[in-house]
């Protein structure tokens, strides 16, 4: 359907203008034609599935065992741990990851952040979105009363330790409100609010 032709299926043509995903669940040994054919549909492959069938079948008991093994050890810091479980059944990352990374791309969202002494917060905003919008994510009054903002790459800040010292090691910016706001920054808003 084209935008050219909206008298057939004009009822549904915004949703047939919405972006789509989907989550896909293969077959126990599917073969990797079929793993390449659901990442080239735009789909998620979250890992095999054993089929049920009737009974209870041990394989699938002691797989999910493991990957919820995985998952807590990741949620506990053992990355390490997680990594190799993972590895065994071929996985890099959870499959719960990859669908938040893939459904954030598809609306075009990305993740800035906040720290300071009493906590340290992730914004989600959309792409494009400039420092004073990032700001208005976080309160109207910071937008209406910004300033500046002062800007540092999260790895850059994790790499010097602290504020004062990503500062000493030239890595902090200071943005006016037309910036548009990266994946990964960390901001410190200037506002008269």
């Amino acid at each position: 359907m084209t935008s050219s032709s909206p008298a057939h299926g004009a009822p549904l043509a915004t949703l047939a203008l919405k972006a789509a995903t989907h989550l896909t669940g293969l077959p126990w040994g599917a073969s990797a034609e079929a793993q390449r054919t659901v990442w080239a549909g735009g789909g998620v492959l979250v890992g095999e599935q054993e089929p049920l069938g009737v009974g209870r079948d041990d394989r699938v008991a002691r797989r999910l065992d493991d990957l919820l093994a995985a998952r807590e050890l990741l949620d506990a810091g053992r990355e390490a741990e997680a990594a190799e479980l993972m590895q065994a059944y071929g996985l890099a990352e959870p499959g719960r990851d990859r669908w938040i990374r893939t459904t954030y791309d598809l609306l075009g969202w990305f993740s800035f952040l906040t720290a300071g002494e009493p906590e340290c917060r992730a914004w989600t905003i959309r792409r494009g979105m400039t420092a004073a919008e990032a700001a208005g994510a976080i309160h109207s009054d910071i937008q209406r009363g910004f300033i500046k903002a002062e800007v540092v790459n999260w790895e850059d800040l994790l790499a010097a330790g602290n504020w004062s010292a990503a500062r000493e090691a030239g890595k902090l910016r200071l943005e006016g409100r037309d910036y548009v706001v990266q994946d990964g920054d960390v901001i410190l808003f200037r506002h008269s609010g």
